[in-house]
């Protein structure tokens, strides 16, 4: 909220959550106009669909040897 408030013309373009991305937090990100996003956890199926809708690069499990991806890009392997 307080970047909202002081920083409103400079949005961050990445967000990092410690847990995992839930639809609300992904429409959040969309509000913000983020394009990418990385999780510790898994996202939801909720949150995947809306980042294929607005086209936002979505990394689940984070810190593991083999984290999946989901987004516009076709080169990264995606989420099934």
């Amino acid at each position: 909220g307080a970047w909202l408030l002081a920083e409103r013309d400079d949005p961050p373009t990445t967000l990092l959550l410690s847990g995992r991305c839930g639809w609300d937090l992904m429409a959040k990100v969309v509000r913000l106009g983020m394009k990418q996003v990385a999780c510790v956890g898994a996202m939801s199926n909720q949150a995947a669909m809306l980042a294929r809708d607005h086209g936002i690069l979505v990394m689940g499990f984070a810190t593991k040897p083999d984290p999946q991806f989901l987004g516009p890009w076709s080169d990264m392997p995606t989420k099934a």
